[in-house]
Formats: C-alpha cells, sequence, structure tokens
C-alpha cells in the first residue's frame, strides 16, 4: 500500500481493469481491481494460477529481446519493416503495444497475444519483470518505460518504429486510489489522473498517426467504476470516467479513418493478496468511518471466492481486438453488467424526475 507519505508497496493492488502503476510510484505486482479487488490470478502468482505464474511452456520459446531502457527499446526479435510482423511461414501478424505488463492484465494478455503468434511490445517499469516475462516468448519485446514521461513514450516510439508499425494499443497501466474524496490530497489526485489520463493521452498522439496507417485498434482497460462510484472510489471514479468518455469520443472522431476503440469495463477479479489488500487507500477519519470506513471494513471482509477468474477479462479483449465492428465499451463479468445496469437505470430515473 502507498500511504499519503510516498510509501510504496511493490506487491500493492491496482485497480479498474488496470495493471501495474507505471507513474515510477507504485504497485508493479498488484492486484487489479475492476470496480472492486480483483485477483489477477485467481489464487496463486501475480498473473493466473492457470496461465502464467511461470507456466513457460504456455508459450514455449525463450526470448532473445533485450530489454530497452527508458531511453529506448532494444530488439532482436527481427521484427519485420512496415509490412508487420511475420511469423516462420511469412504470414502477416499483429503487433500490439501493452503498457503495465509486468503483472495482472497486462502480463496475461501479453502472453496470450504472444502465443497467437502475435507481436507484443510489453512495457512497464520493472526491468527484471519485463525480462522475466519476455524469456517466456521470442514475440514479447520489453520496453522499460514510464507513460508518464516523455522519455518513457520516446522508448516506446522507438519500438513500435522499430516493429514497423501496430495494430493495437491497450492501454492498461493503471493503479486504485481509495479514500474519502475531502481527504485525499491533492499531489495523490493530480497522479491516478496522470496514470489513468494524461500518460495514454499522450501516448495516443504518438501512436495514432501509426494506428491511422494500418487501422488499428485502441482497448483501454476501464472498470465498472467508470459508470458509478463506491464511498472511497471518486477520485479513481473520475479518472476512469474520464478514460472512457475519451474513448467515446475517439470512437465518433476516427471512425472515417478506420480506427477502432473500445473501453473495457471489468468487474471485481480476485488476486494472490485477497480482498484484504486495497491499493492506496487513505484511512477515513471520524467524520467519514460511517462511510469510507464502512465500506473497506465489508470489502476486505468478501471471500476471494467472490471474485472472478481474470482471463475472462484476458479473453474479452482478445475477442474485441478481433472484432471488425465493436462495441465502443465492453462489460466483462456479470458483476459488471448487473452493477452497470443498475446504475444506468438510476440516472434514467432522476432524469425522468
Amino acid at each position: 500500500m502507498t500511504n499519503e507519505n510516498g510509501t510504496t508497496n511493490e506487491n500493492s493492488a491496482t485497480y479498474g481493469g488496470g495493471v501495474a502503476n507505471e507513474n515510477g510510484t507504485t504497485n508493479e505486482n498488484s492486484a487489479t481491481y475492476g470496480g472492486g479487488v480483483a485477483n489477477e490470478n485467481g489464487t496463486t502468482n501475480e498473473n493466473s494460477a492457470t496461465y502464467v505464474g511461470g507456466v513457460t511452456n504456455e508459450i514455449g520459446a525463450t526470448s532473445s529481446s533485450g530489454v530497452a531502457n527508458s531511453g529506448g527499446a532494444t530488439n532482436e526479435i527481427g521484427m519485420t519493416n512496415s509490412g508487420g510482423a511475420t511469423n516462420g511461414g511469412g504470414a502477416k501478424n499483429k503487433v500490439w503495444l501493452v503498457t503495465g505488463a509486468t503483472s495482472g492484465f497486462g502480463r496475461q494478455l501479453a502472453l496470450a497475444v504472444a502465443g497467437r503468434g502475435d507481436a507484443v511490445i510489453a512495457t512497464g517499469r520493472r526491468k527484471d519483470a519485463l525480462a522475466e516475462l519476455a524469456a517466456l516468448s521470442a514475440h514479447i519485446i520489453p520496453v522499460v518505460s514510464d507513460i508518464t514521461t516523455a522519455d518513457g513514450r520516446a522508448a516506446i516510439r522507438e519500438a513500435v518504429n522499430a516493429a514497423g508499425g501496430l495494430d493495437v494499443l491497450v492501454n492498461n497501466a493503471g493503479y486504485g486510489l481509495f479514500g474519502a474524496v475531502e481527504q485525499v490530497g491533492d499531489a495523490a489526485a493530480r497522479e491516478v489522473f496522470e496514470t489513468h489520463v494524461f500518460g495514454p493521452l499522450a501516448l495516443l498522439r504518438d501512436t495514432l498517426p501509426v494506428l491511422r496507417e494500418r487501422r488499428g485498434h485502441v482497448i483501454t482497460l476501464s472498470s465498472e467504476l467508470a459508470v458509478y462510484a463506491w464511498p472511497s472510489s471518486g477520485l479513481y471514479s473520475a479518472s476512469k470516467a474520464a478514460a472512457d468518455l475519451l474513448s467515446e469520443a475517439l470512437a465518433i472522431e476516427l471512425a472515417p479513418a478506420g480506427v477502432r476503440v473500445t473501453a473495457i469495463q471489468p468487474g471485481t477479479y480476485a488476486t494472490e493478496f485477497g480482498p484484504q489488500s486495497l491499493a492506496r487507500a487513505v484511512a477515513p477519519d471520524d467524520v467519514y468511518a460511517p462511510t469510507v470506513g464502512a465500506f473497506f471494513a465489508a470489502f476486505q471482509a468478501k471471500p476471494a471466492a467472490e471474485f472472478g477468474d481474470p482471463r475472462e477479462v484476458v479473453d474479452a479483449i482478445l475477442a474485441v481486438a478481433d472484432d471488425e465492428n465493436p462495441p465502443v465499451r465492453v462489460a466483462v463479468g456479470e458483476e459488471a453488467r448487473t452493477t452497470i445496469r443498475d446504475a444506468l437505470s438510476r440516472r434514467l430515473d432522476e432524469v425522468s424526475r
């Protein structure tokens, strides 16, 4: 957990369908919460007990790729020119960019994409975690990068250029920030918006020219909490709602260019740390104990069995990426679908009053 004085926990939890924090201060080995506690791996390691967690044979080949520093990407995989990545048989495959790929949904997605034979530019802050990921597949191109910094985005641009283009951008990096709106400090509030909104926005500006060339796809890991808020999720929900509405506007603006845009809205998924962990949580004072405090207590008491299999989110992303006419928003999991319907129904009732 990262407290208000900036102390970080490398095994912290993240939220909103996002994974490790790319801003250089928080959790690279985190649980993902798509509107709740999300166990990125069901029960064991940082990804899935079934899909990653050291199961090197899931993809097979080890990677000879070097790990790029913030100044640029090192690519020894043999990516092709502007025609795109090619497999051994010469068939054209896609090039993906997945931010926040050192843990959680991002790590699982990178491995799943590589398993399909597509190239994956996998970004994250932790060089060691990226090296471990790249060792699982020759299709993974690791780039050490903080998307909230100009140097970090320059490293990503170099990797995209070396790969010869880009077909799918997955803005996945993120983390949770929970506490009463009044009690969350200015620095923490700005930081969560930098990670969920302004960093991805800058990355979009860098990558949209090449995405237009390939009639590509922009996928953003949003959250059910982009549609409604819990007591304590005000700043987090606001940042996810901003990302969600940016996706809606982009989908309209880019339609004539053939670029597809989708926001993924996961529900709650379990982590190895279980629901006892609440990423960046600001402890409530006496004023907010009956609301925020009561919510924290109830949330942390939930058994891990109540949270879904994160592979469901990965599968949803893969399906959306293959869809020639995808929806702008995809709610993942029955919980997300139910809570989002309920929230929208309440809004309609308010409009009718």
